[in-house]
């Protein structure tokens, strides 16, 4: 199937899809140098790996965690900015995540005995999954060039924590916490070529996982 020419997704559909790929990307190069470093896997998997969920917003089950959901749920068109043939808009973008952590004792390397609250586990957790989001999107050259220069303006917004830990769960802690950004980009109004869909995707070698199932078509005709 060959489709030329069609109305193709929103841009907002394409940059949510290729900031996946830039935080998957800058996630895999920090695995990569932890292993360098020969740090184990347990501990790489506690405390830098992350999955990324583009279309999910039922609360995660923990042992997806910690993870990162991506997703806009707001868009500006200011009037001075608009014609026939584009808009420019501006968006807003969610980026929620959630990190769990368990109490665990023990002895660590001087033979001294530990312990720790699950409260502490899923707080250091959390805390280095904001430093991971925040340097990944809140440097604008990441952003463009992570979306082939289709986000123009890229500005944060706000930070807040969107859930504390139940009184009754004292074995394991569930945090979770969110950002809020503002890119700028346009939105045309024009039925665009399949083949600029095409070369956006596989500019940016974006995985399966982030593509819709109309982009998936478009990709395979």
């Amino acid at each position: 199937m060959t489709i030329p020419s069609i109305i193709t997704p929103m841009n907002f559909s394409l940059a949510r899809d290729a900031i996946c790929q830039l935080l998957a990307n800058e996630r895999d190069a920090q695995i990569a140098l932890a292993e360098g470093s020969e740090a184990g896997e347990n501990w790489i998997s506690q405390n830098i790996d992350f999955t990324i969920f583009p279309k999910r917003f039922r609360f995660p089950d923990a042992a997806d965690m910690p993870c990162v959901f991506v997703y806009f749920n707001e868009m500006l068109f200011p009037e001075s900015e608009q014609d026939i043939y584009c808009n420019s808009a501006l968006a807003t973008l969610r980026v929620e995540y959630y990190a769990t952590g368990k109490s665990e004792s023990g002895i660590d390397a001087n033979g001294e005995p530990f312990e720790k609250t699950a409260d502490e586990n899923a707080e250091d957790r959390l805390n280095y999954l904001t430093a991971q989001i925040y340097k990944i999107l809140c440097n604008e050259t990441n952003v463009r060039k992570g979306t082939n220069n289709l986000v123009v303006h890229s500005l944060i917004k706000k930070w807040e924590r969107i859930l504390s830990p139940e009184n009754n769960n004292s074995a394991e802690t569930v945090l979770g916490a969110a950002f809020t950004f503002e890119l700028g980009f346009e939105e045309p109004t024009y039925y665009a070529q399949t083949h600029e869909i095409q070369e956006f995707y596989i500019s940016l070698d974006i995985q399966d996982e982030f593509i819709d199932p109309l982009v998936r078509v478009l990709l395979d005709s």
